[in-house]
């Protein structure tokens, strides 16, 4: 338990930048148990679960990004359902929350540059039309 943001931001000192999926699938897998891999496979309990997810997640994450005024922390969280964002090029370029695209957001922040946010959070699914680039389903439906 202490180890999850909304614990541990309260006593982080160092400059942070956290990346992820609103709708990570391997949370929503392995927590949640859902099997489907978006919604329109889910059923209605799993379509709940789903929805509920990205609530309870932010609402956790606000230690996180309420330090985004003071540059503290950075943020780049989209709601594709993926995992994994930065081990591949393509998610640094490709996806795009808040008109940029994580690189930006990760430079904005690292820089302290005024000409952009270093902190962007998505809107729910499916809004962002740039989450379908990759379908991950990692054995889901």
């Amino acid at each position: 338990k202490c180890f999850f943001a909304q614990y541990t931001m309260l006593y982080t000192k160092s400059p942070l930048f956290a990346v992820q999926s609103l709708y990570d699938f391997n949370q929503l897998h392995t927590v949640l148990g859902i099997s489907c891999s978006r919604p329109p496979n889910c059923t209605a309990v799993e379509l709940k679960a789903f929805e509920g997810w990205r609530a309870t997640f932010l609402e956790n994450f606000t230690p996180v990004t309420s330090k985004c005024k003071t540059h503290q922390t950075g943020v780049y969280a989209d709601s594709c359902v993926d995992h994994c964002q930065t081990v591949a090029t393509h998610y640094w370029d490709d996806y795009v929350v808040g008109g940029q695209r994580l690189r930006e957001t990760f430079s904005n922040w690292y820089f302290a540059r005024s000409s952009g946010s270093g902190c962007e959070v998505d809107c729910a699914f499916p809004c962002n039309h740039n989450c379908t680039l990759y379908p991950h389903t990692h054995g889901l439906v």
